[in-house]
């Protein structure tokens, strides 16, 4: 089953290549399993404590009566769902915030499958640029 990927790019100051991420595309089953745990180790800091604050309050509303129970259980399973659902454009937007540049996408069975197949393309479309040193 192949997997989509977006493909992002950091170049430094001399205009060299620093870093090449893919972002997986669509359900993140290890965001569903650890939620904003998920968002800290991909260094999501916003959106992670966002939804660490949603779950704290969402907890002690229902701590004190002011929420039932059963709503604050819901509402926390449904931002695990979000970030299960959106992590990956989380993501995707964080390292646009950190000056990534969005290349395209890509697909592959994994991500060495994805980002191979995206080198093969950009070579493919560069080949009969000749550069002469003068």
């Amino acid at each position: 089953m192949t997997k989509n990927y977006k493909i992002f790019l950091k170049k430094d100051e001399k205009d060299t290549i620093k870093d090449l991420i893919l972002v997986k595309e669509g359900f993140i089953f290890s965001a569903l399993l650890f939620g904003f745990f998920w968002l800290f180790y991909c260094k999501v800091w916003r959106e992670g404590l966002l939804t660490l604050l949603a779950f704290i309050l969402s907890h002690f509303l229902a701590m004190f009566g002011m929420v039932g129970i059963a709503l604050a259980f819901v509402v926390q399973i449904g931002i695990t769902l979000g970030i299960a659902f959106f992590g990956s454009d989380f993501y995707a937007n964080s390292l646009i915030r950190k000056k990534y540049e969005f290349l395209g996408y890509s697909t592959g069975k994994d991500e060495s499958e994805a980002k191979l197949r995206f080198l093969d393309k950009i070579n493919e479309k560069n080949k009969n640029i000749v550069k002469y040193n003068e």
